[in-house]
C-alpha cells in the first residue's frame, strides 16, 4: 500500500484548523451528544452534553482565556482533572 507524501498530506490539510473542524462539527452535529459521563451523584445516571452545548462551554472557556489577557499565538498549559467538562 502506497502511502502519501508529506507535500500531498500538506495539501490535503491546507487551510485546516482544529478549532475550524471542531466548528464544521458542531454545524453537522449540534443537537447529537457529544458527551457522557456517569454522574457520581446517583449511580446509574449520566451527564450528557451535545455538541450545541460543548460548543457553548468551549466558547466561555476562550472568552475567559482571552479576558484573562491570552492572544493569538501564545500558549497556555491547562492542567486539569480527568474529568468531561474539562474537554
Amino acid at each position: 500500500m502506497p502511502y502519501a507524501s508529506i507535500e500531498e498530506i500538506h495539501a490535503a490539510v491546507a487551510g485546516s484548523t482544529v478549532p475550524r473542524r471542531f466548528v464544521d462539527l458542531v454545524g453537522r452535529h449540534g443537537s447529537v451528544p457529544a458527551l457522557h459521563s456517569l454522574q457520581s451523584t446517583s449511580p446509574g445516571a449520566w451527564n450528557v452534553w451535545t455538541f450545541d452545548q460543548y460548543a457553548e462551554l468551549v466558547g466561555r472557556a476562550a472568552a475567559g482565556l482571552q479576558a484573562c489577557g491570552v492572544t493569538v499565538g501564545e500558549r497556555v498549559l491547562l492542567m486539569m482533572r480527568n474529568r468531561p467538562d474539562f474537554h
